[in-house]
Parts: structure tokens; C-alpha cells; sequence
């Protein structure tokens, strides 16, 4: 592997660290639990439904949360595990309960050590990545 390679895998699981924290379980301003803003609720995803947007979601997944939030989701990816917060099981009521809008603010925004992904991904790449969230999340025999 060239120097060059290095460095940018390097710099990707950097990110990837970085992104499991979006989906974070601790304490915050309401209830010990990361709220966001109500007004997030009246965002819409566009891709909902959209096999296309779903599977290029799935391709983020696959580059930035599954080495904190495992392959299936359930927060037990081999990088979350040096955390002292575990990342969220994306199958838990928790997760599931947030609005599309919710989950795209708080992958967007960031909070602590998670990197605000809307310097990262486009607003389309969230929003498919929203979508993939929800296919894993929704997904009972993974």
C-alpha cells in the first residue's frame, strides 16, 4: 500500500470514529438523552422508499458508522467499543422512535467527539443514509 493509501485510510476511519458518536446515549439537556430540535421533525426525507438512494446509503454506511455501530447496527462495531459512551444500537425503540428529520440533524450537526457529518456528505448523502438507517434499523433478523 502506497504512503498515499495509508494516509487517506487513515484519515477514513479517523471519520468513521469519529461518526459513531452521532447516535451517542449520553447524558444532554433533556432527560440524560441527545434531543434534537422539534422543528427537525418537519423535515422530510426525500428517499424514502427509493431502492437506488437506499443502496448508495448503505455504501456510507459501509465507509463511515460500521466500524462504531457494527454491520448490522447493534453498536457493537470494533472501534465503538474503545469509547466510554457506547454507540447506540440503531434497532433500540430509541432510535427507531426519531423522525427521519432527527436522525439527518444529528448526523449533520454532530455533538462531543462526533464530527458534524454536513461538512463531509452532500444533504443527498444524509438523507440516503437516513433512508439505509431505517431499512438496518427495521430489519429484525439482523
Amino acid at each position: 500500500m502506497s504512503t498515499g493509501k495509508s494516509v487517506l485510510g487513515v484519515v477514513l476511519l479517523g471519520a468513521a470514529a469519529m461518526f459513531c458518536l452521532s447516535f451517542e446515549q449520553s447524558p444532554s439537556s433533556q432527560e440524560g438523552k441527545w434531543v434534537a430540535p422539534a422543528w427537525t421533525d418537519t423535515l422530510k426525507n426525500p428517499f424514502v422508499g427509493n431502492a437506488a438512494a437506499i443502496e448508495r446509503g448503505k455504501e456510507s454506511y459501509d465507509l463511515y458508522c460500521w466500524s462504531c455501530h457494527g454491520k448490522k447496527g447493534r453498536g457493537d462495531g470494533a472501534a465503538g467499543a474503545s469509547f466510554p459512551i457506547p454507540p447506540a444500537d440503531l434497532h433500540a425503540p430509541e432510535v427507531r422512535g426519531q423522525t427521519d428529520g432527527a436522525l439527518y440533524w444529528k448526523l449533520t450537526t454532530g455533538r462531543g467527539n462526533m464530527t458534524p457529518y454536513g461538512d463531509l456528505l452532500t444533504e443527498e448523502q444524509r438523507w440516503e443514509l437516513v433512508a439505509y438507517i431505517r431499512v438496518l434499523s427495521n430489519d429484525e433478523g439482523e
